[in-house]
Parts: structure tokens; sequence; C-alpha cells
């Protein structure tokens, strides 16, 4: 059996990222946090991967009847060339 210090280092460096050595406080904090949802990704053609996202801007418009509303924009981006597909702004 090594002396308690080697056993010590050892075991540190074992656990060294895992977390298994940390306060019980730290161990609940880490495990309640969520996975990472982004996964690194390698495009290498215009058009291979285009994202969409929506959003409802923080502004108001007046449509043609009158009636006062938000407006939502919605961005197709092509993420090879970093570039603008399409863009629609719907009130």
């Amino acid at each position: 059996m090594p002396s308690s210090a080697t056993f010590d280092r050892l075991a540190h460096a074992l656990a060294d990222g895992r977390g298994l050595l940390d306060s019980a406080r730290q161990r609940r904090w880490r495990s309640a946090r969520p996975a990472p949802p982004f996964v690194p990704t390698t495009v290498m053609a215009p058009g291979e991967l285009v994202m969409t996202d929506s959003t409802v801007l923080d502004a108001f418009v007046v449509l043609d009847d009158g009636v006062v509303e938000r407006p939502e924009l919605t961005i197709a981006l092509d993420v090879a060339t970093r570039t603008i597909r399409a863009a629609v702004l719907r009130g």
C-alpha cells in the first residue's frame, strides 16, 4: 500500500476534471447543470446547412386595419458562408 500522500495524489490525478473530490455542494451544482445543447459541426459547401430562427421584435407596428402589434422576424442563415439566405418580417 502506498503512503497516504501518494495515494491522495493518485486519487486526485484520477478524479481531476470529474469533480469527484469536490464538496457535496459543488457536486450537486455540477450534476444539476444540463448537458451542453450544441455540438460543433463542420460545413464545407454553401447550402449544406441552413439554420432558421424566429424572434418577436421589441417594437410595435400599426397594421393596415389599425391594429398595433409586435412584428416577428424570421431569418434563414447559411452556415458555410455566414450569409442571410432569406428574411421575413411579419406583423
